[in-house]
């Protein structure tokens, strides 16, 4: 069934159909948070916040709509909000950093047949290409992550930006430059 038809039923009041709504688009939702917010929690709060928001807009869904593309306006347009909190919690407050946040980047475990040397240097690269993509506006971050993590077309990608294919292959050919200046120390030693 498609997605469409789901959410259609869930307006007549069938709570199993948004059940499965939420069963097919949690892996994607939680990953595409994970990529804005880069912090495992948050991602989570943030996806539930999502679909409770999903939930509630419901009866605005237009039948004419592709439901995935109107779940990533919604999303999106979340977690561009859950990073500017963010971001005036941290003016506000000089004891906000990265670490109190809970990054859990440093449990993560190497593979114990792996070479520490190079463990270490792909998590360093890791770091580098998280924090270059953070530093993007939020038009090139949105289209990066979109394109590069979740794999959608540059028409989709427009759609969920509601702007032009053309708009998109700009935001991303000025992100790719951007980024290809912030981690060229990283591109030489391939």
């Amino acid at each position: 069934m498609q997605d469409e038809e789901f959410i259609r039923q869930f307006q007549n009041g069938d709570e199993q159909a948004f059940d499965e709504l939420v069963r097919r688009y949690q892996g994607q939702v939680h990953n595409t948070c994970y990529r804005f917010l880069n912090d495992v929690q948050d991602s989570r709060d943030a996806a539930q916040d999502i679909f409770i928001k999903v939930y509630a807009a419901s009866r605005q869904f237009r039948p004419e709509a592709k439901f995935s593309t109107w779940l990533y306006r919604v999303m999106i347009n979340h977690c561009l909000n859950v990073l500017r909190s963010r971001k005036r919690r941290q003016w506000l407050s000089t004891f906000t950093s990265r670490e109190n946040r809970g990054n859990l980047d440093h449990l993560s475990v190497a593979d114990a047949g792996g070479n520490p040397a190079s463990d270490l240097e792909k998590a360093e690269r890791t770091r580098a290409v998280r924090k270059a993509i953070n530093s993007l506006n939020s038009e090139q971050k949105t289209a990066v992550i979109l394109h590069r993590y979740q794999g959608l077309s540059y028409q989709e990608i427009a759609d969920i930006m509601q702007t032009s294919v053309a708009s998109v292959e700009s935001r991303l050919h000025r992100a790719k430059l951007a980024l290809g200046r912030m981690l060229a120390e990283y591109l030489k030693e391939d």
